[in-house]
Formats: structure tokens, C-alpha cells, sequence
């Protein structure tokens, strides 16, 4: 299970969608292009295709247009023989990103706005051969570590950028992950969120996930020096409150229980206005930035430490 080769899998996930999941995605890639001699591929899963505007901008348009997307990738995978090559499908060398002088090591199998009409068009097709959703997303699962491992070592790590929810698609990438990231805004609905993706994860899938729990990742965070004047129903009245130390402190406690299905990482990623302005960054061809550029000051301290974390974990 997990990984093919040494090649470490690394797929961000969560039900609710804003929660950070690309800018985790982007920058951890950025991370690990830019502090060490690895090399990343980004596979975006998620329709929107927001990680591949922050790594082509506007080429993305002519990818999409020659067909070489993740979409027209696994359909033509499960449907057709022979079998496509998913190195055609890869775009190398994608990051803006400098790493000691040179262009960090990311690669990138790019999603369209087409991915849920193709992620359809399987499903009906392989239903239509007698296939159940369950078989569909085994299918899946294996085509995608089949396909991976004819990479050999070309990559040391693969992020996968999924789509919220839990479709087909990202099943797959969670089935085949090493470790699955849990991007989480710590206030009520990302909690809500929470809870129905570890009610989800592992039983309800038809095959065996990363035997390492789900961690969770804080983002988008208000600093916990920092409040704001709100409401508080309980007193009535407006009082100063960090509503977002709350819900981190109590979801840090319910991770430690004998019987939580994930644990927390210890760094958070604060909101920053500087992390938009960076995933912009990126789809900016023909220009180069350093990871100190891209994401200045403590921001790029944060990146720096959930990436050590990260790795510190798959060891």
C-alpha cells in the first residue's frame, strides 16, 4: 500500500472547500522545491483546477486545449487499450520558484474544468460493464498506482490537490496516499467538515488507506495574539475573542483521545494576505522569485516548519 518505490505520496483533503487545501498544496511543493534537491509532482484532482492557474496561469488554457489533463488521462486509462502513457501528460518544470539560483523541481499533471464530466463518463462507463461504485473506485485506485510506478523514481514526492468531498477521484488519491493532510479553518463549519471526513475515511472506502492517521493542518488561522470584537450570546455583549483559539484548543484535545481517527499538526498557517498574493505568484511565466519572495516573514517560516513536519512524518 501507499507509495510506489521511494517515491512518497502526499494527498490534501478535506468535505468543506476553502479551507486551504491549494494554497497547502502549492506552497508545500514550493517548500520542498525550494530548501532541498528534491523533486515534486503536483497531480491536481479538484475541477476547479486552482492548483494549475497558480503553476501555469494562462498556459493552462493551451494544456487543457491539447488534452493533457489528468481527466482525459484516466479516462483514456480505464477505457482503452493500450493504455496511454502519464508521462505525456506530465508539464515538468512548472515552479517560478528559485532554489539556489535554479528553477525549483516541480512538475504538474494538470486538471481542467472538465474533471467531474470525465470522473461521470467513467463511472457510466465501467457501470455499464457491470462495474459497482465500489469496483469503480478500486479501478481507479490501481490504474493510478500502475500508471505511477511506470515513473520509477523520476519524483520524490507527489502531492495530490483533491476536490472537497469524497468523489471517486479522491478516493483513489487517499487509497494510494502515505499520508493524507487535513487542511482545517478552526471555527464551526470547517469542524463540521471535519468530522464527516474521519466518519468517512477508512470505513466507508473499499480498500485499505495510509495506515498513519489523517493529520489535520490549521490554515487561514487568526494569530492567537490577535482578537476581534464580536458578539459573545453567552454574557451579552461584544467582547474581544479569538474564536479561532478556541476551536484549535479544542480540536487539538479531541485528537489526543485512545479513539481519534486523526491527530494535529504542531504548526498552523496563519491568514495572511501575503498567501493569495503568492499562489498568484506562481502564474506569472517568465518570472522568478525566491521562496523568501514568494512568501515573506513569518509566513514563509510557517510553510517552512509544516514542510519539516511533513517529511519528519513519512521518515
Amino acid at each position: 500500500d501507499g507509495a510506489t518505490g521511494m517515491t512518497q505520496i502526499i494527498a490534501v483533503v478535506n468535505m468543506k472547500g476553502g479551507v486551504g487545501k491549494t494554497s497547502t498544496v502549492i506552497s508545500l511543493a514550493d517548500a520542498i522545491g525550494a530548501t532541498s534537491r528534491s523533486s515534486v509532482l503536483v497531480i491536481d484532482v479538484d475541477t476547479q483546477a486552482n492548483a494549475s492557474f497558480c503553476l501555469l496561469g494562462e498556459d493552462l488554457r493551451a494544456t487543457i486545449s491539447s488534452g493533457k489533463t489528468v481527466d482525459t488521462f484516466l479516462r483514456r486509462a480505464l477505457t482503452e487499450k493500450p493504455a496511454p502513457n502519464i508521462s505525456e501528460y506530465i508539464r515538468r518544470n512548472v515552479s517560478n520558484t528559485l532554489a539556489r539560483g535554479k528553477q525549483a523541481n516541480i512538475s504538474l499533471l494538470a486538471s481542467s474544468t472538465d474533471l467531474r464530466v470525465s470522473e461521470r463518463e467513467v463511472i457510466r462507463e465501467l457501470s455499464r460493464s457491470g462495474e459497482t461504485l465500489d469496483g469503480v473506485e478500486v479501478k481507479l485506485l490501481n490504474a493510478l498506482r500502475h500508471h505511477i510506478a511506470t515513473l520509477g523514481e523520476e519524483f520524490d514526492y507527489i502531492i495530490v490537490d483533491c476536490a472537497p468531498g469524497i468523489s471517486p477521484f479522491t478516493s483513489a488519491a487517499i487509497g494510494m496516499a502515505d499520508l493524507v493532510v487535513l487542511p482545517t479553518i478552526p471555527d464551526f463549519l470547517s469542524d463540521l467538515g471535519l468530522h464527516s471526513f474521519i466518519a468517512n475515511f477508512g470505513p466507508n472506502l473499499p480498500f485499505a488507506v495510509a495506515k498513519k492517521k489523517p493529520r489535520v493542518l490549521f490554515t487561514r488561522s487568526q494569530a492567537r495574539g490577535k482578537r476581534s470584537r464580536l458578539w459573545n450570546p453567552a454574557r451579552g455583549k461584544n467582547e474581544m475573542i479569538n474564536t479561532h483559539k478556541k476551536y484549535e484548543d479544542e480540536i487539538r484535545k479531541r485528537s489526543t483521545a485512545k479513539d481519534a481517527g486523526f491527530m494535529v499538526f504542531k504548526q498552523s498557517i496563519d491568514e495572511s494576505p501575503a498567501m493569495p498574493a503568492a499562489m498568484a505568484m506562481g502564474g506569472v511565466v517568465g518570472k522568478t522569485v525566491t521562496f523568501q519572495q514568494k512568501y515573506p516573514g513569518s509566513l514563509g517560516d510557517a510553510v517552512i516548519a509544516v514542510k519539516d513536519e511533513i517529511l519528519e512524518v513519512l521518515k
